[in-house]
């Protein structure tokens, strides 16, 4: 089997509840999508997608990525795309990293490989551990008491896991996220994600105020090694995500951070 062709396609994103609120001022009613077809001399097609939050979330944006895709796309035509390891490794040949580019054209050789075999993706990696997979729901910047409005409302259609907005004035953000806390239940998951709009004092006054709220923080600062220092002494768990950009940042947070930990969205690495 040979690609012969892969398409790029651009498409917006809604966000089903209007407006979605970052710390920073970071404001969106849609984000910029990209979508990735290859297709095959065997008529199997797969598709793999990217969606990056904008131009200021992670170090990419958009239009570069479909700019990047187009020179890794060239170099693939003619590769065996079930030949995962060899497309890796013309990809790493094709352009220094743009593993923000490079993740959709991997998921869409899995999604090829599993076609040629008939087997799902999940079969191939190791299986199915969990016959549901529970969501939550991000839940916008706002004052503290519409945020735990949105999630008594959500609570009400069935969601009960939820990812907290914050990231601005330290002390609003506790109240921010100590009413939420309150809308919810022994059940109720948060998720306080600054997503590193803190600077490291701030962040160390939030997870200080937060200290005995059954809570996760995500991402408190902008790096690793900030989210690390601001950690330093608190119980609460720690998740990283945005700062998670290679391999070199998975050891630094394995072996540096001296507390609970989660990593987020590691398709990128």
């Amino acid at each position: 089997m040979k690609i012969t062709g892969v398409d790029i396609y651009k498409y917006t994103v809604g966000y089903a509840h209007g407006t979605y609120v970052m710390s920073g001022d970071r404001v969106a009613a849609t984000e910029d999508g990209t979508v990735i077809r290859i297709r095959t001399d065997q008529g199997l097609e797969g598709w793999g997608e990217i969606t990056t939050l904008g131009k200021i979330y992670l170090p990419t944006f958009p239009d570069g990525i479909r700019i990047a895709l187009k020179d890794l796309s060239e170099a693939l035509i003619g590769t065996d795309p079930t030949n995962i390891g060899m497309v890796n490794r013309i990809m790493a040949g094709t352009l220094m990293g743009q593993e923000f580019a490079k993740s959709p054209i991997d998921i869409a050789c899995w999604d090829i490989l599993g076609k040629s075999l008939g087997r799902p993706i999940s079969a191939l990696i190791g299986g199915v551990l969990n016959d549901r997979f529970p969501i939550y729901e991000a839940v916008p910047l706002a004052a503290p008491e519409s945020m735990g409005e949105f999630i008594r409302e959500r609570r009400a259609a069935g969601i009960n896991r939820f990812q907290l907005k914050v990231g601005n004035n330290p002390m609003d953000d506790i109240a921010r996220t100590r009413a939420s806390v309150e809308a919810g239940d022994s059940e109720t998951i948060i998720v306080a994600d600054s997503n590193g709009g803190w600077s490291l004092a701030s962040a160390k006054l939030a997870l200080q105020g937060m200290a005995g709220l059954a809570v996760y923080v995500e991402q408190p600062c902008r790096s690793t090694a900030d989210c690390i220092l601001a950690h330093r002494g608190s119980a609460l768990p720690l998740v990283l995500d945005e700062s998670i950009v290679n391999h070199d940042e998975i050891y630094r947070a394995k072996y540096e951070c001296r507390s609970g930990k989660k990593l987020r969205n590691l398709s990128r690495l």
